[in-house]
């Protein structure tokens, strides 16, 4: 697992919560951008239009700034996209998957995205089958994303109903 590229673990994920949803005046769910730090942004607005946030992912070079630097960009870059508007938000939260423990082994070597995913060895049951491994990255298909975890639950789900 040390050695297994965990998707996140170079990621800044970042929010910012308005009391207007003022991108949906737009008919914006989704930004993608070249000029960050933010890559991507998400409306993260609850469904029963109550709260209202974007969420996006920074590039991983962001993990340089400190968090100050980090908000201070991203709102620049919002309000480049929205204008003054988005500079009236009510909070920014992040998350620096590099620094979580969890994410990131920090074992000093750089991984390609998706290095060793779907390795023969997660597929093996630990503490004599009591613990099973199923994960995006324990998928031999898709590893990393969404789907490769749905494979590989579905994968885990079918192999213990055959052991039943």
């Amino acid at each position: 697992a040390r050695n297994t590229h965990t998707w996140m673990q170079e990621s800044i994920k970042a929010g910012v919560v308005y009391k207007e949803p003022f991108w949906k005046d737009h008919k914006v769910s989704i930004i993608v951008s070249n000029q960050g730090p933010v890559i991507e942004y998400y409306d993260h607005s609850d469904s029963t239009n109550s709260r209202f946030a974007l969420c996006g992912f920074l590039h991983p070079a962001s993990g340089n700034l400190k968090r100050v630097e980090r908000e201070e960009k991203v709102i620049t870059q919002l309000k480049r996209l929205f204008g003054r508007e988005a500079g009236e938000y009510t909070s920014y939260e992040e998350v620096v998957w590099q620094n979580e423990k969890f994410t990131n082994a920090n074992t000093g070597e750089t991984f390609l995205p998706h290095q060793n995913n779907g390795n023969s060895i997660f597929k093996e049951s630990l503490y004599g089958g009591k613990v099973l491994i199923s994960n995006s990255e324990t998928s031999p298909v898709y590893g990393g994303y969404m789907e490769g975890a749905v494979f590989s639950g579905n994968q885990l789900v079918n192999k213990m109903l055959k052991e039943k």
